[in-house]
């Protein structure tokens, strides 16, 4: 089922509080929430802790203990619906024509919704000629290209793969799935596990500062905690860490230069999936717009 809680916001002042309306949650019906949407409306100065209530972040991990519910239902998919506008208000005013969100906030609002697995819904106002105006339009040609040129190269793609266990020994859930681009394969493990490793050979030292994961959600929502390690030449050493991956993860991380990277599933509610690995590189904004 979903359960839609829409917080609407003028000015900067909620009109109604975030813990009672979630509280009021624990009366439904169903014990499990299949797909729960958290939107917003308005402006930027309460979207992380809107995106925190999603699953796809920290606080996923104590939602269950929010709720009153012992266990998430292995199967269930959490994901938060992320509404926001482009400019302070919902609506087109001259007034705001010189307060369109800047590019960094924009790209810090991505990550928070698409790079945690829940879709965004960016609001543009028309202007009085019906028209996207020119401000806004020019913002959306940057986030544009800063996105694609981030995302052109999957450094990751087609390296040498290998997981700690493959479920039954089946290559069909091999771990060189999560590295060939698509997201219909998936490496899986056997039953009864809840913590494992993939490791990735790139074939040489590759620079990257995005690591993208995916589960497999057709078969549900299971990792509850994981950590990404490079290798330095010597030792494992922590790039990122996380708690649940759902759909999709983006990690924002360091420059970091790596031939082998893994992933360590810390924690999963059953046997764990992970449908896609992918290692990219941003560079620096000003160097994209040639700024």
């Amino acid at each position: 089922m979903q359960r839609p809680l829409n917080i609407f916001e003028s000015e900067g002042k909620t009109n109604h509080g975030y813990d009672s309306t979630l509280r009021s949650l624990r009366d439904c019906s169903s014990p499990k929430f299949q797909c729960t949407s958290f939107s917003k409306f308005g402006s930027h100065n309460h979207f992380d802790r809107i995106i925190s209530l999603g699953c796809n972040c920290e606080l996923a991990l104590n939602i269950r203990d929010y709720f009153g519910i012992e266990r998430a239902y292995p199967f269930d998919w959490w994901i938060s619906e992320n509404i926001v506008s482009i400019r302070p208000g919902w609506f087109y005013h001259t007034h705001e024509d010189d307060k369109v969100k800047s590019l960094e906030n924009l790209l810090d609002i991505y990550y928070c919704s698409v790079g945690r697995g829940g879709p965004l819904l960016l609001n543009i106002p028309p202007d009085r000629r019906g028209r996207i105006h020119e401000n806004d339009a020019q913002r959306l040609r940057e986030m544009g290209k800063v996105l694609r040129a981030t995302f052109a190269t999957d450094l990751a793609r087609g390296a040498k793969a290998t997981a700690s266990q493959v479920r039954d020994g089946n290559a069909a859930y091999a771990a060189v799935n999560t590295v060939d681009g698509d997201n219909r394969t998936y490496w899986m493990a056997d039953d009864g596990t809840e913590a494992a490793t993939l490791e990735y050979d790139l074939g040489g030292e590759k620079t990257f500062n995005r690591v993208v994961l995916q589960e497999f959600v057709q078969r549900g929502q299971r990792v509850e905690e994981f950590v990404v390690e490079v290798w330095d030449g010597q030792k494992w050493v922590e790039a990122a860490r996380g708690t649940t991956i759902g759909y999709k993860r983006i990690l924002c991380i360091a420059d970091v230069k790596a031939q082998k990277v893994r992933v360590r599933i810390l924690r999963s509610r059953i046997c764990p999936t992970l449908a896609t690995f992918g290692l990219y590189f941003a560079p620096p904004v000003s160097e994209i717009l040639g700024q």
